[in-house]
């Protein structure tokens, strides 16, 4: 057993982590008629997306995930800058090291980020948040056990366990007043995939980790969260997950998939929750590849990309560069930015949001191309991964499906607060509209792409876009989270 393992997550390391990765790149999605596949226990596969009463069939790739497997128990994090943060077991706070595994914790994270604290509700009946998130199939063992284990190794609560909810469209009456892990299914039986299991073991253990201080037990404070499993992953399997989202109540929901060609049935959901001002914010990871990603090219989604994220001793940030595989100073893969517009068939466009992404030098107009993406990012590079366990094991996992719950778990901190001072929950263009205006600018964190040259992903050079005090970036968008930008969405 090695005592430290010193990796790129900190600029002065030595050596890289000793991890097995897999750069072999998902075939792209094309358009094809709709195929049948066996989905029980399968890995790398693809799944095919079906627009529902449409000849339109899209083949999606497996889950925008990255994955650094990390043995167990012979490769464990006995870091220096990696203390107990609660005295929990046999650890006490911040005196010794405490032996954790290897990835970023949700402590670094939420120091990185300068997370606000979530709070405890203001009155007995103060509306608790929900965020959801959805996936595709069954998990393969038990959601809320490894959750459960994730929380105790990092010393941070877990929620109470609300089991699964059939095909419902609210929640549960007289649900004590703490927050849940709930599961929602279509059915009872649901087909498990191992690859979307790794995906939901990420999103939920992001989404959840990030809200929480230390301790230990049940949790007295965080919001619901609810793992909606699609029967598949078509796109009507998925759209039934999404819908019932909205319908039970979501505030925030982070969706880490992504297909190649737009999708109308989503949009129409998408735009009906904008046009009347629903309460709700849909965050989508950009995708991994270089290539457009739906839904996080819709306009009335937040596209979340990626990052390599290096931290001081203190797990503030350091470097926060993009993420980036490079051959001279040409781009391979793996930037988390799916950046390239989009060609969009029919485009509900709502004008108040063409009003905002004009501002990034991108004007819209139905039926020709989706804005650019991604809108704003946080880390994404396996090389500065997230940890996560499922059924046994511990991996380190980037891309930006950790990038999107981050980013979702941060605005349903922000909601609780803003729930607490008796104001209304985020509405999608009141963030957009915030990110994209001039006085929120100094409240992101500028992404540095020059430092070993100027970019160039699929022959288009890396520039900023400099209008009306707004620079947006190619390979990164607006920038990342950063130190005031959780005050401006609390004061909206």
């Amino acid at each position: 057993m090695k005592k430290f393992i010193n990796d790129s997550r900190y600029s002065n390391a030595p050596f890289k982590i000793p991890v097995k990765k897999n750069n072999t790149k998902p075939p792209q999605p094309n358009i094809s008629k709709p195929k049948k596949t066996n989905t029980t226990n399968t890995t790398n596969t693809t799944n095919n997306i079906t627009k529902p009463k449409e000849k339109e069939t899209i083949k999606e790739t497996e889950p925008e995930i990255r994955t650094y497997y990390v043995k167990k128990p012979d490769i464990t994090h006995n870091n220096k800058h990696l203390l107990a943060s609660a005295t929990t077991n046999n650890f006490t706070a911040n005196t010794a090291p405490r032996v954790l595994p290897s990835g970023y914790s949700p402590a670094q994270l939420r120091t990185a980020y300068n997370f606000p604290v979530y709070p405890a509700l203001a009155t007995p009946t103060t509306q608790r948040a929900i965020i959801a998130i959805i996936d595709a199939y069954g998990y393969s063992g038990s959601a809320y056990n490894d959750l459960q284990t994730y929380c105790n190794t990092f010393g941070i609560p877990y929620p109470a366990n609300g089991g699964t909810l059939i095909n419902a469209t609210k929640m549960p009456t007289n649900t004590p007043n703490k927050p849940y892990f709930f599961e929602w299914k279509p059915t009872k039986n649901i087909n498990n995939n191992s690859g979307w299991t790794t995906e939901m073991a990420l999103d939920i253990q992001t989404a959840w980790g990030l809200t929480q201080q230390a301790g230990a037990g049940t949790a007295t404070n965080g919001p619901h969260i609810i793992l909606f499993h699609a029967s598949s992953a078509s796109t009507s399997a998925l759209l039934t997950a999404l819908n019932a989202a909205v319908s039970i109540g979501a505030s925030v929901i982070s969706m880490s998939f992504g297909a190649g060609s737009y999708i109308s049935s989503f949009e129409t959901t998408f735009f009906n929750c904008a046009s009347t001002n629903k309460n709700i914010v849909f965050v989508a990871s950009s995708g991994d590849y270089n290539t457009p990603n739906y839904p996080s090219t819709s306009t009335y989604v937040l596209s979340a990309g990626g990052t390599t994220l290096q931290l001081k001793q203190d797990n503030t940030r350091n470097i926060e560069s993009y993420w980036y595989d490079q051959s001279g100073n040409t781009i391979v893969d793996g930037s988390g930015t799916g950046r390239m517009p989009m060609t969009l068939a029919t485009n509900p466009t709502f004008t108040a949001f063409s009003n905002v992404y004009t501002h990034a030098g991108n004007v819209l107009s139905a039926g020709s191309t989706s804005k650019n993406t991604p809108d704003i990012c946080a880390v994404a590079s396996p090389s500065t991964g997230f940890a996560v366990y499922q059924s046994g094991s511990w991996y380190v996992v980037g891309g930006t499906s950790l990038s999107a719950p981050l980013i979702a778990s941060f605005l349903i901190i922000i909601n609780q607060i803003r729930l607490n001072s008796s104001k209304a929950q985020l509405t999608q263009l009141q963030v957009m509209t915030c990110l994209y205006s001039a006085a929120t600018q100094s409240n992101i964190y500028q992404i540095n792409n020059t430092t070993n040259g100027t970019p160039i992903i699929n022959g288009i050079t890396d520039t900023y876009i400099t209008t009306n005090g707004i620079s947006y970036d190619l390979d990164s968008g607006l920038g990342a989270l950063s130190n005031n930008l959780a005050t401006q969405f609390e004061n909206l």
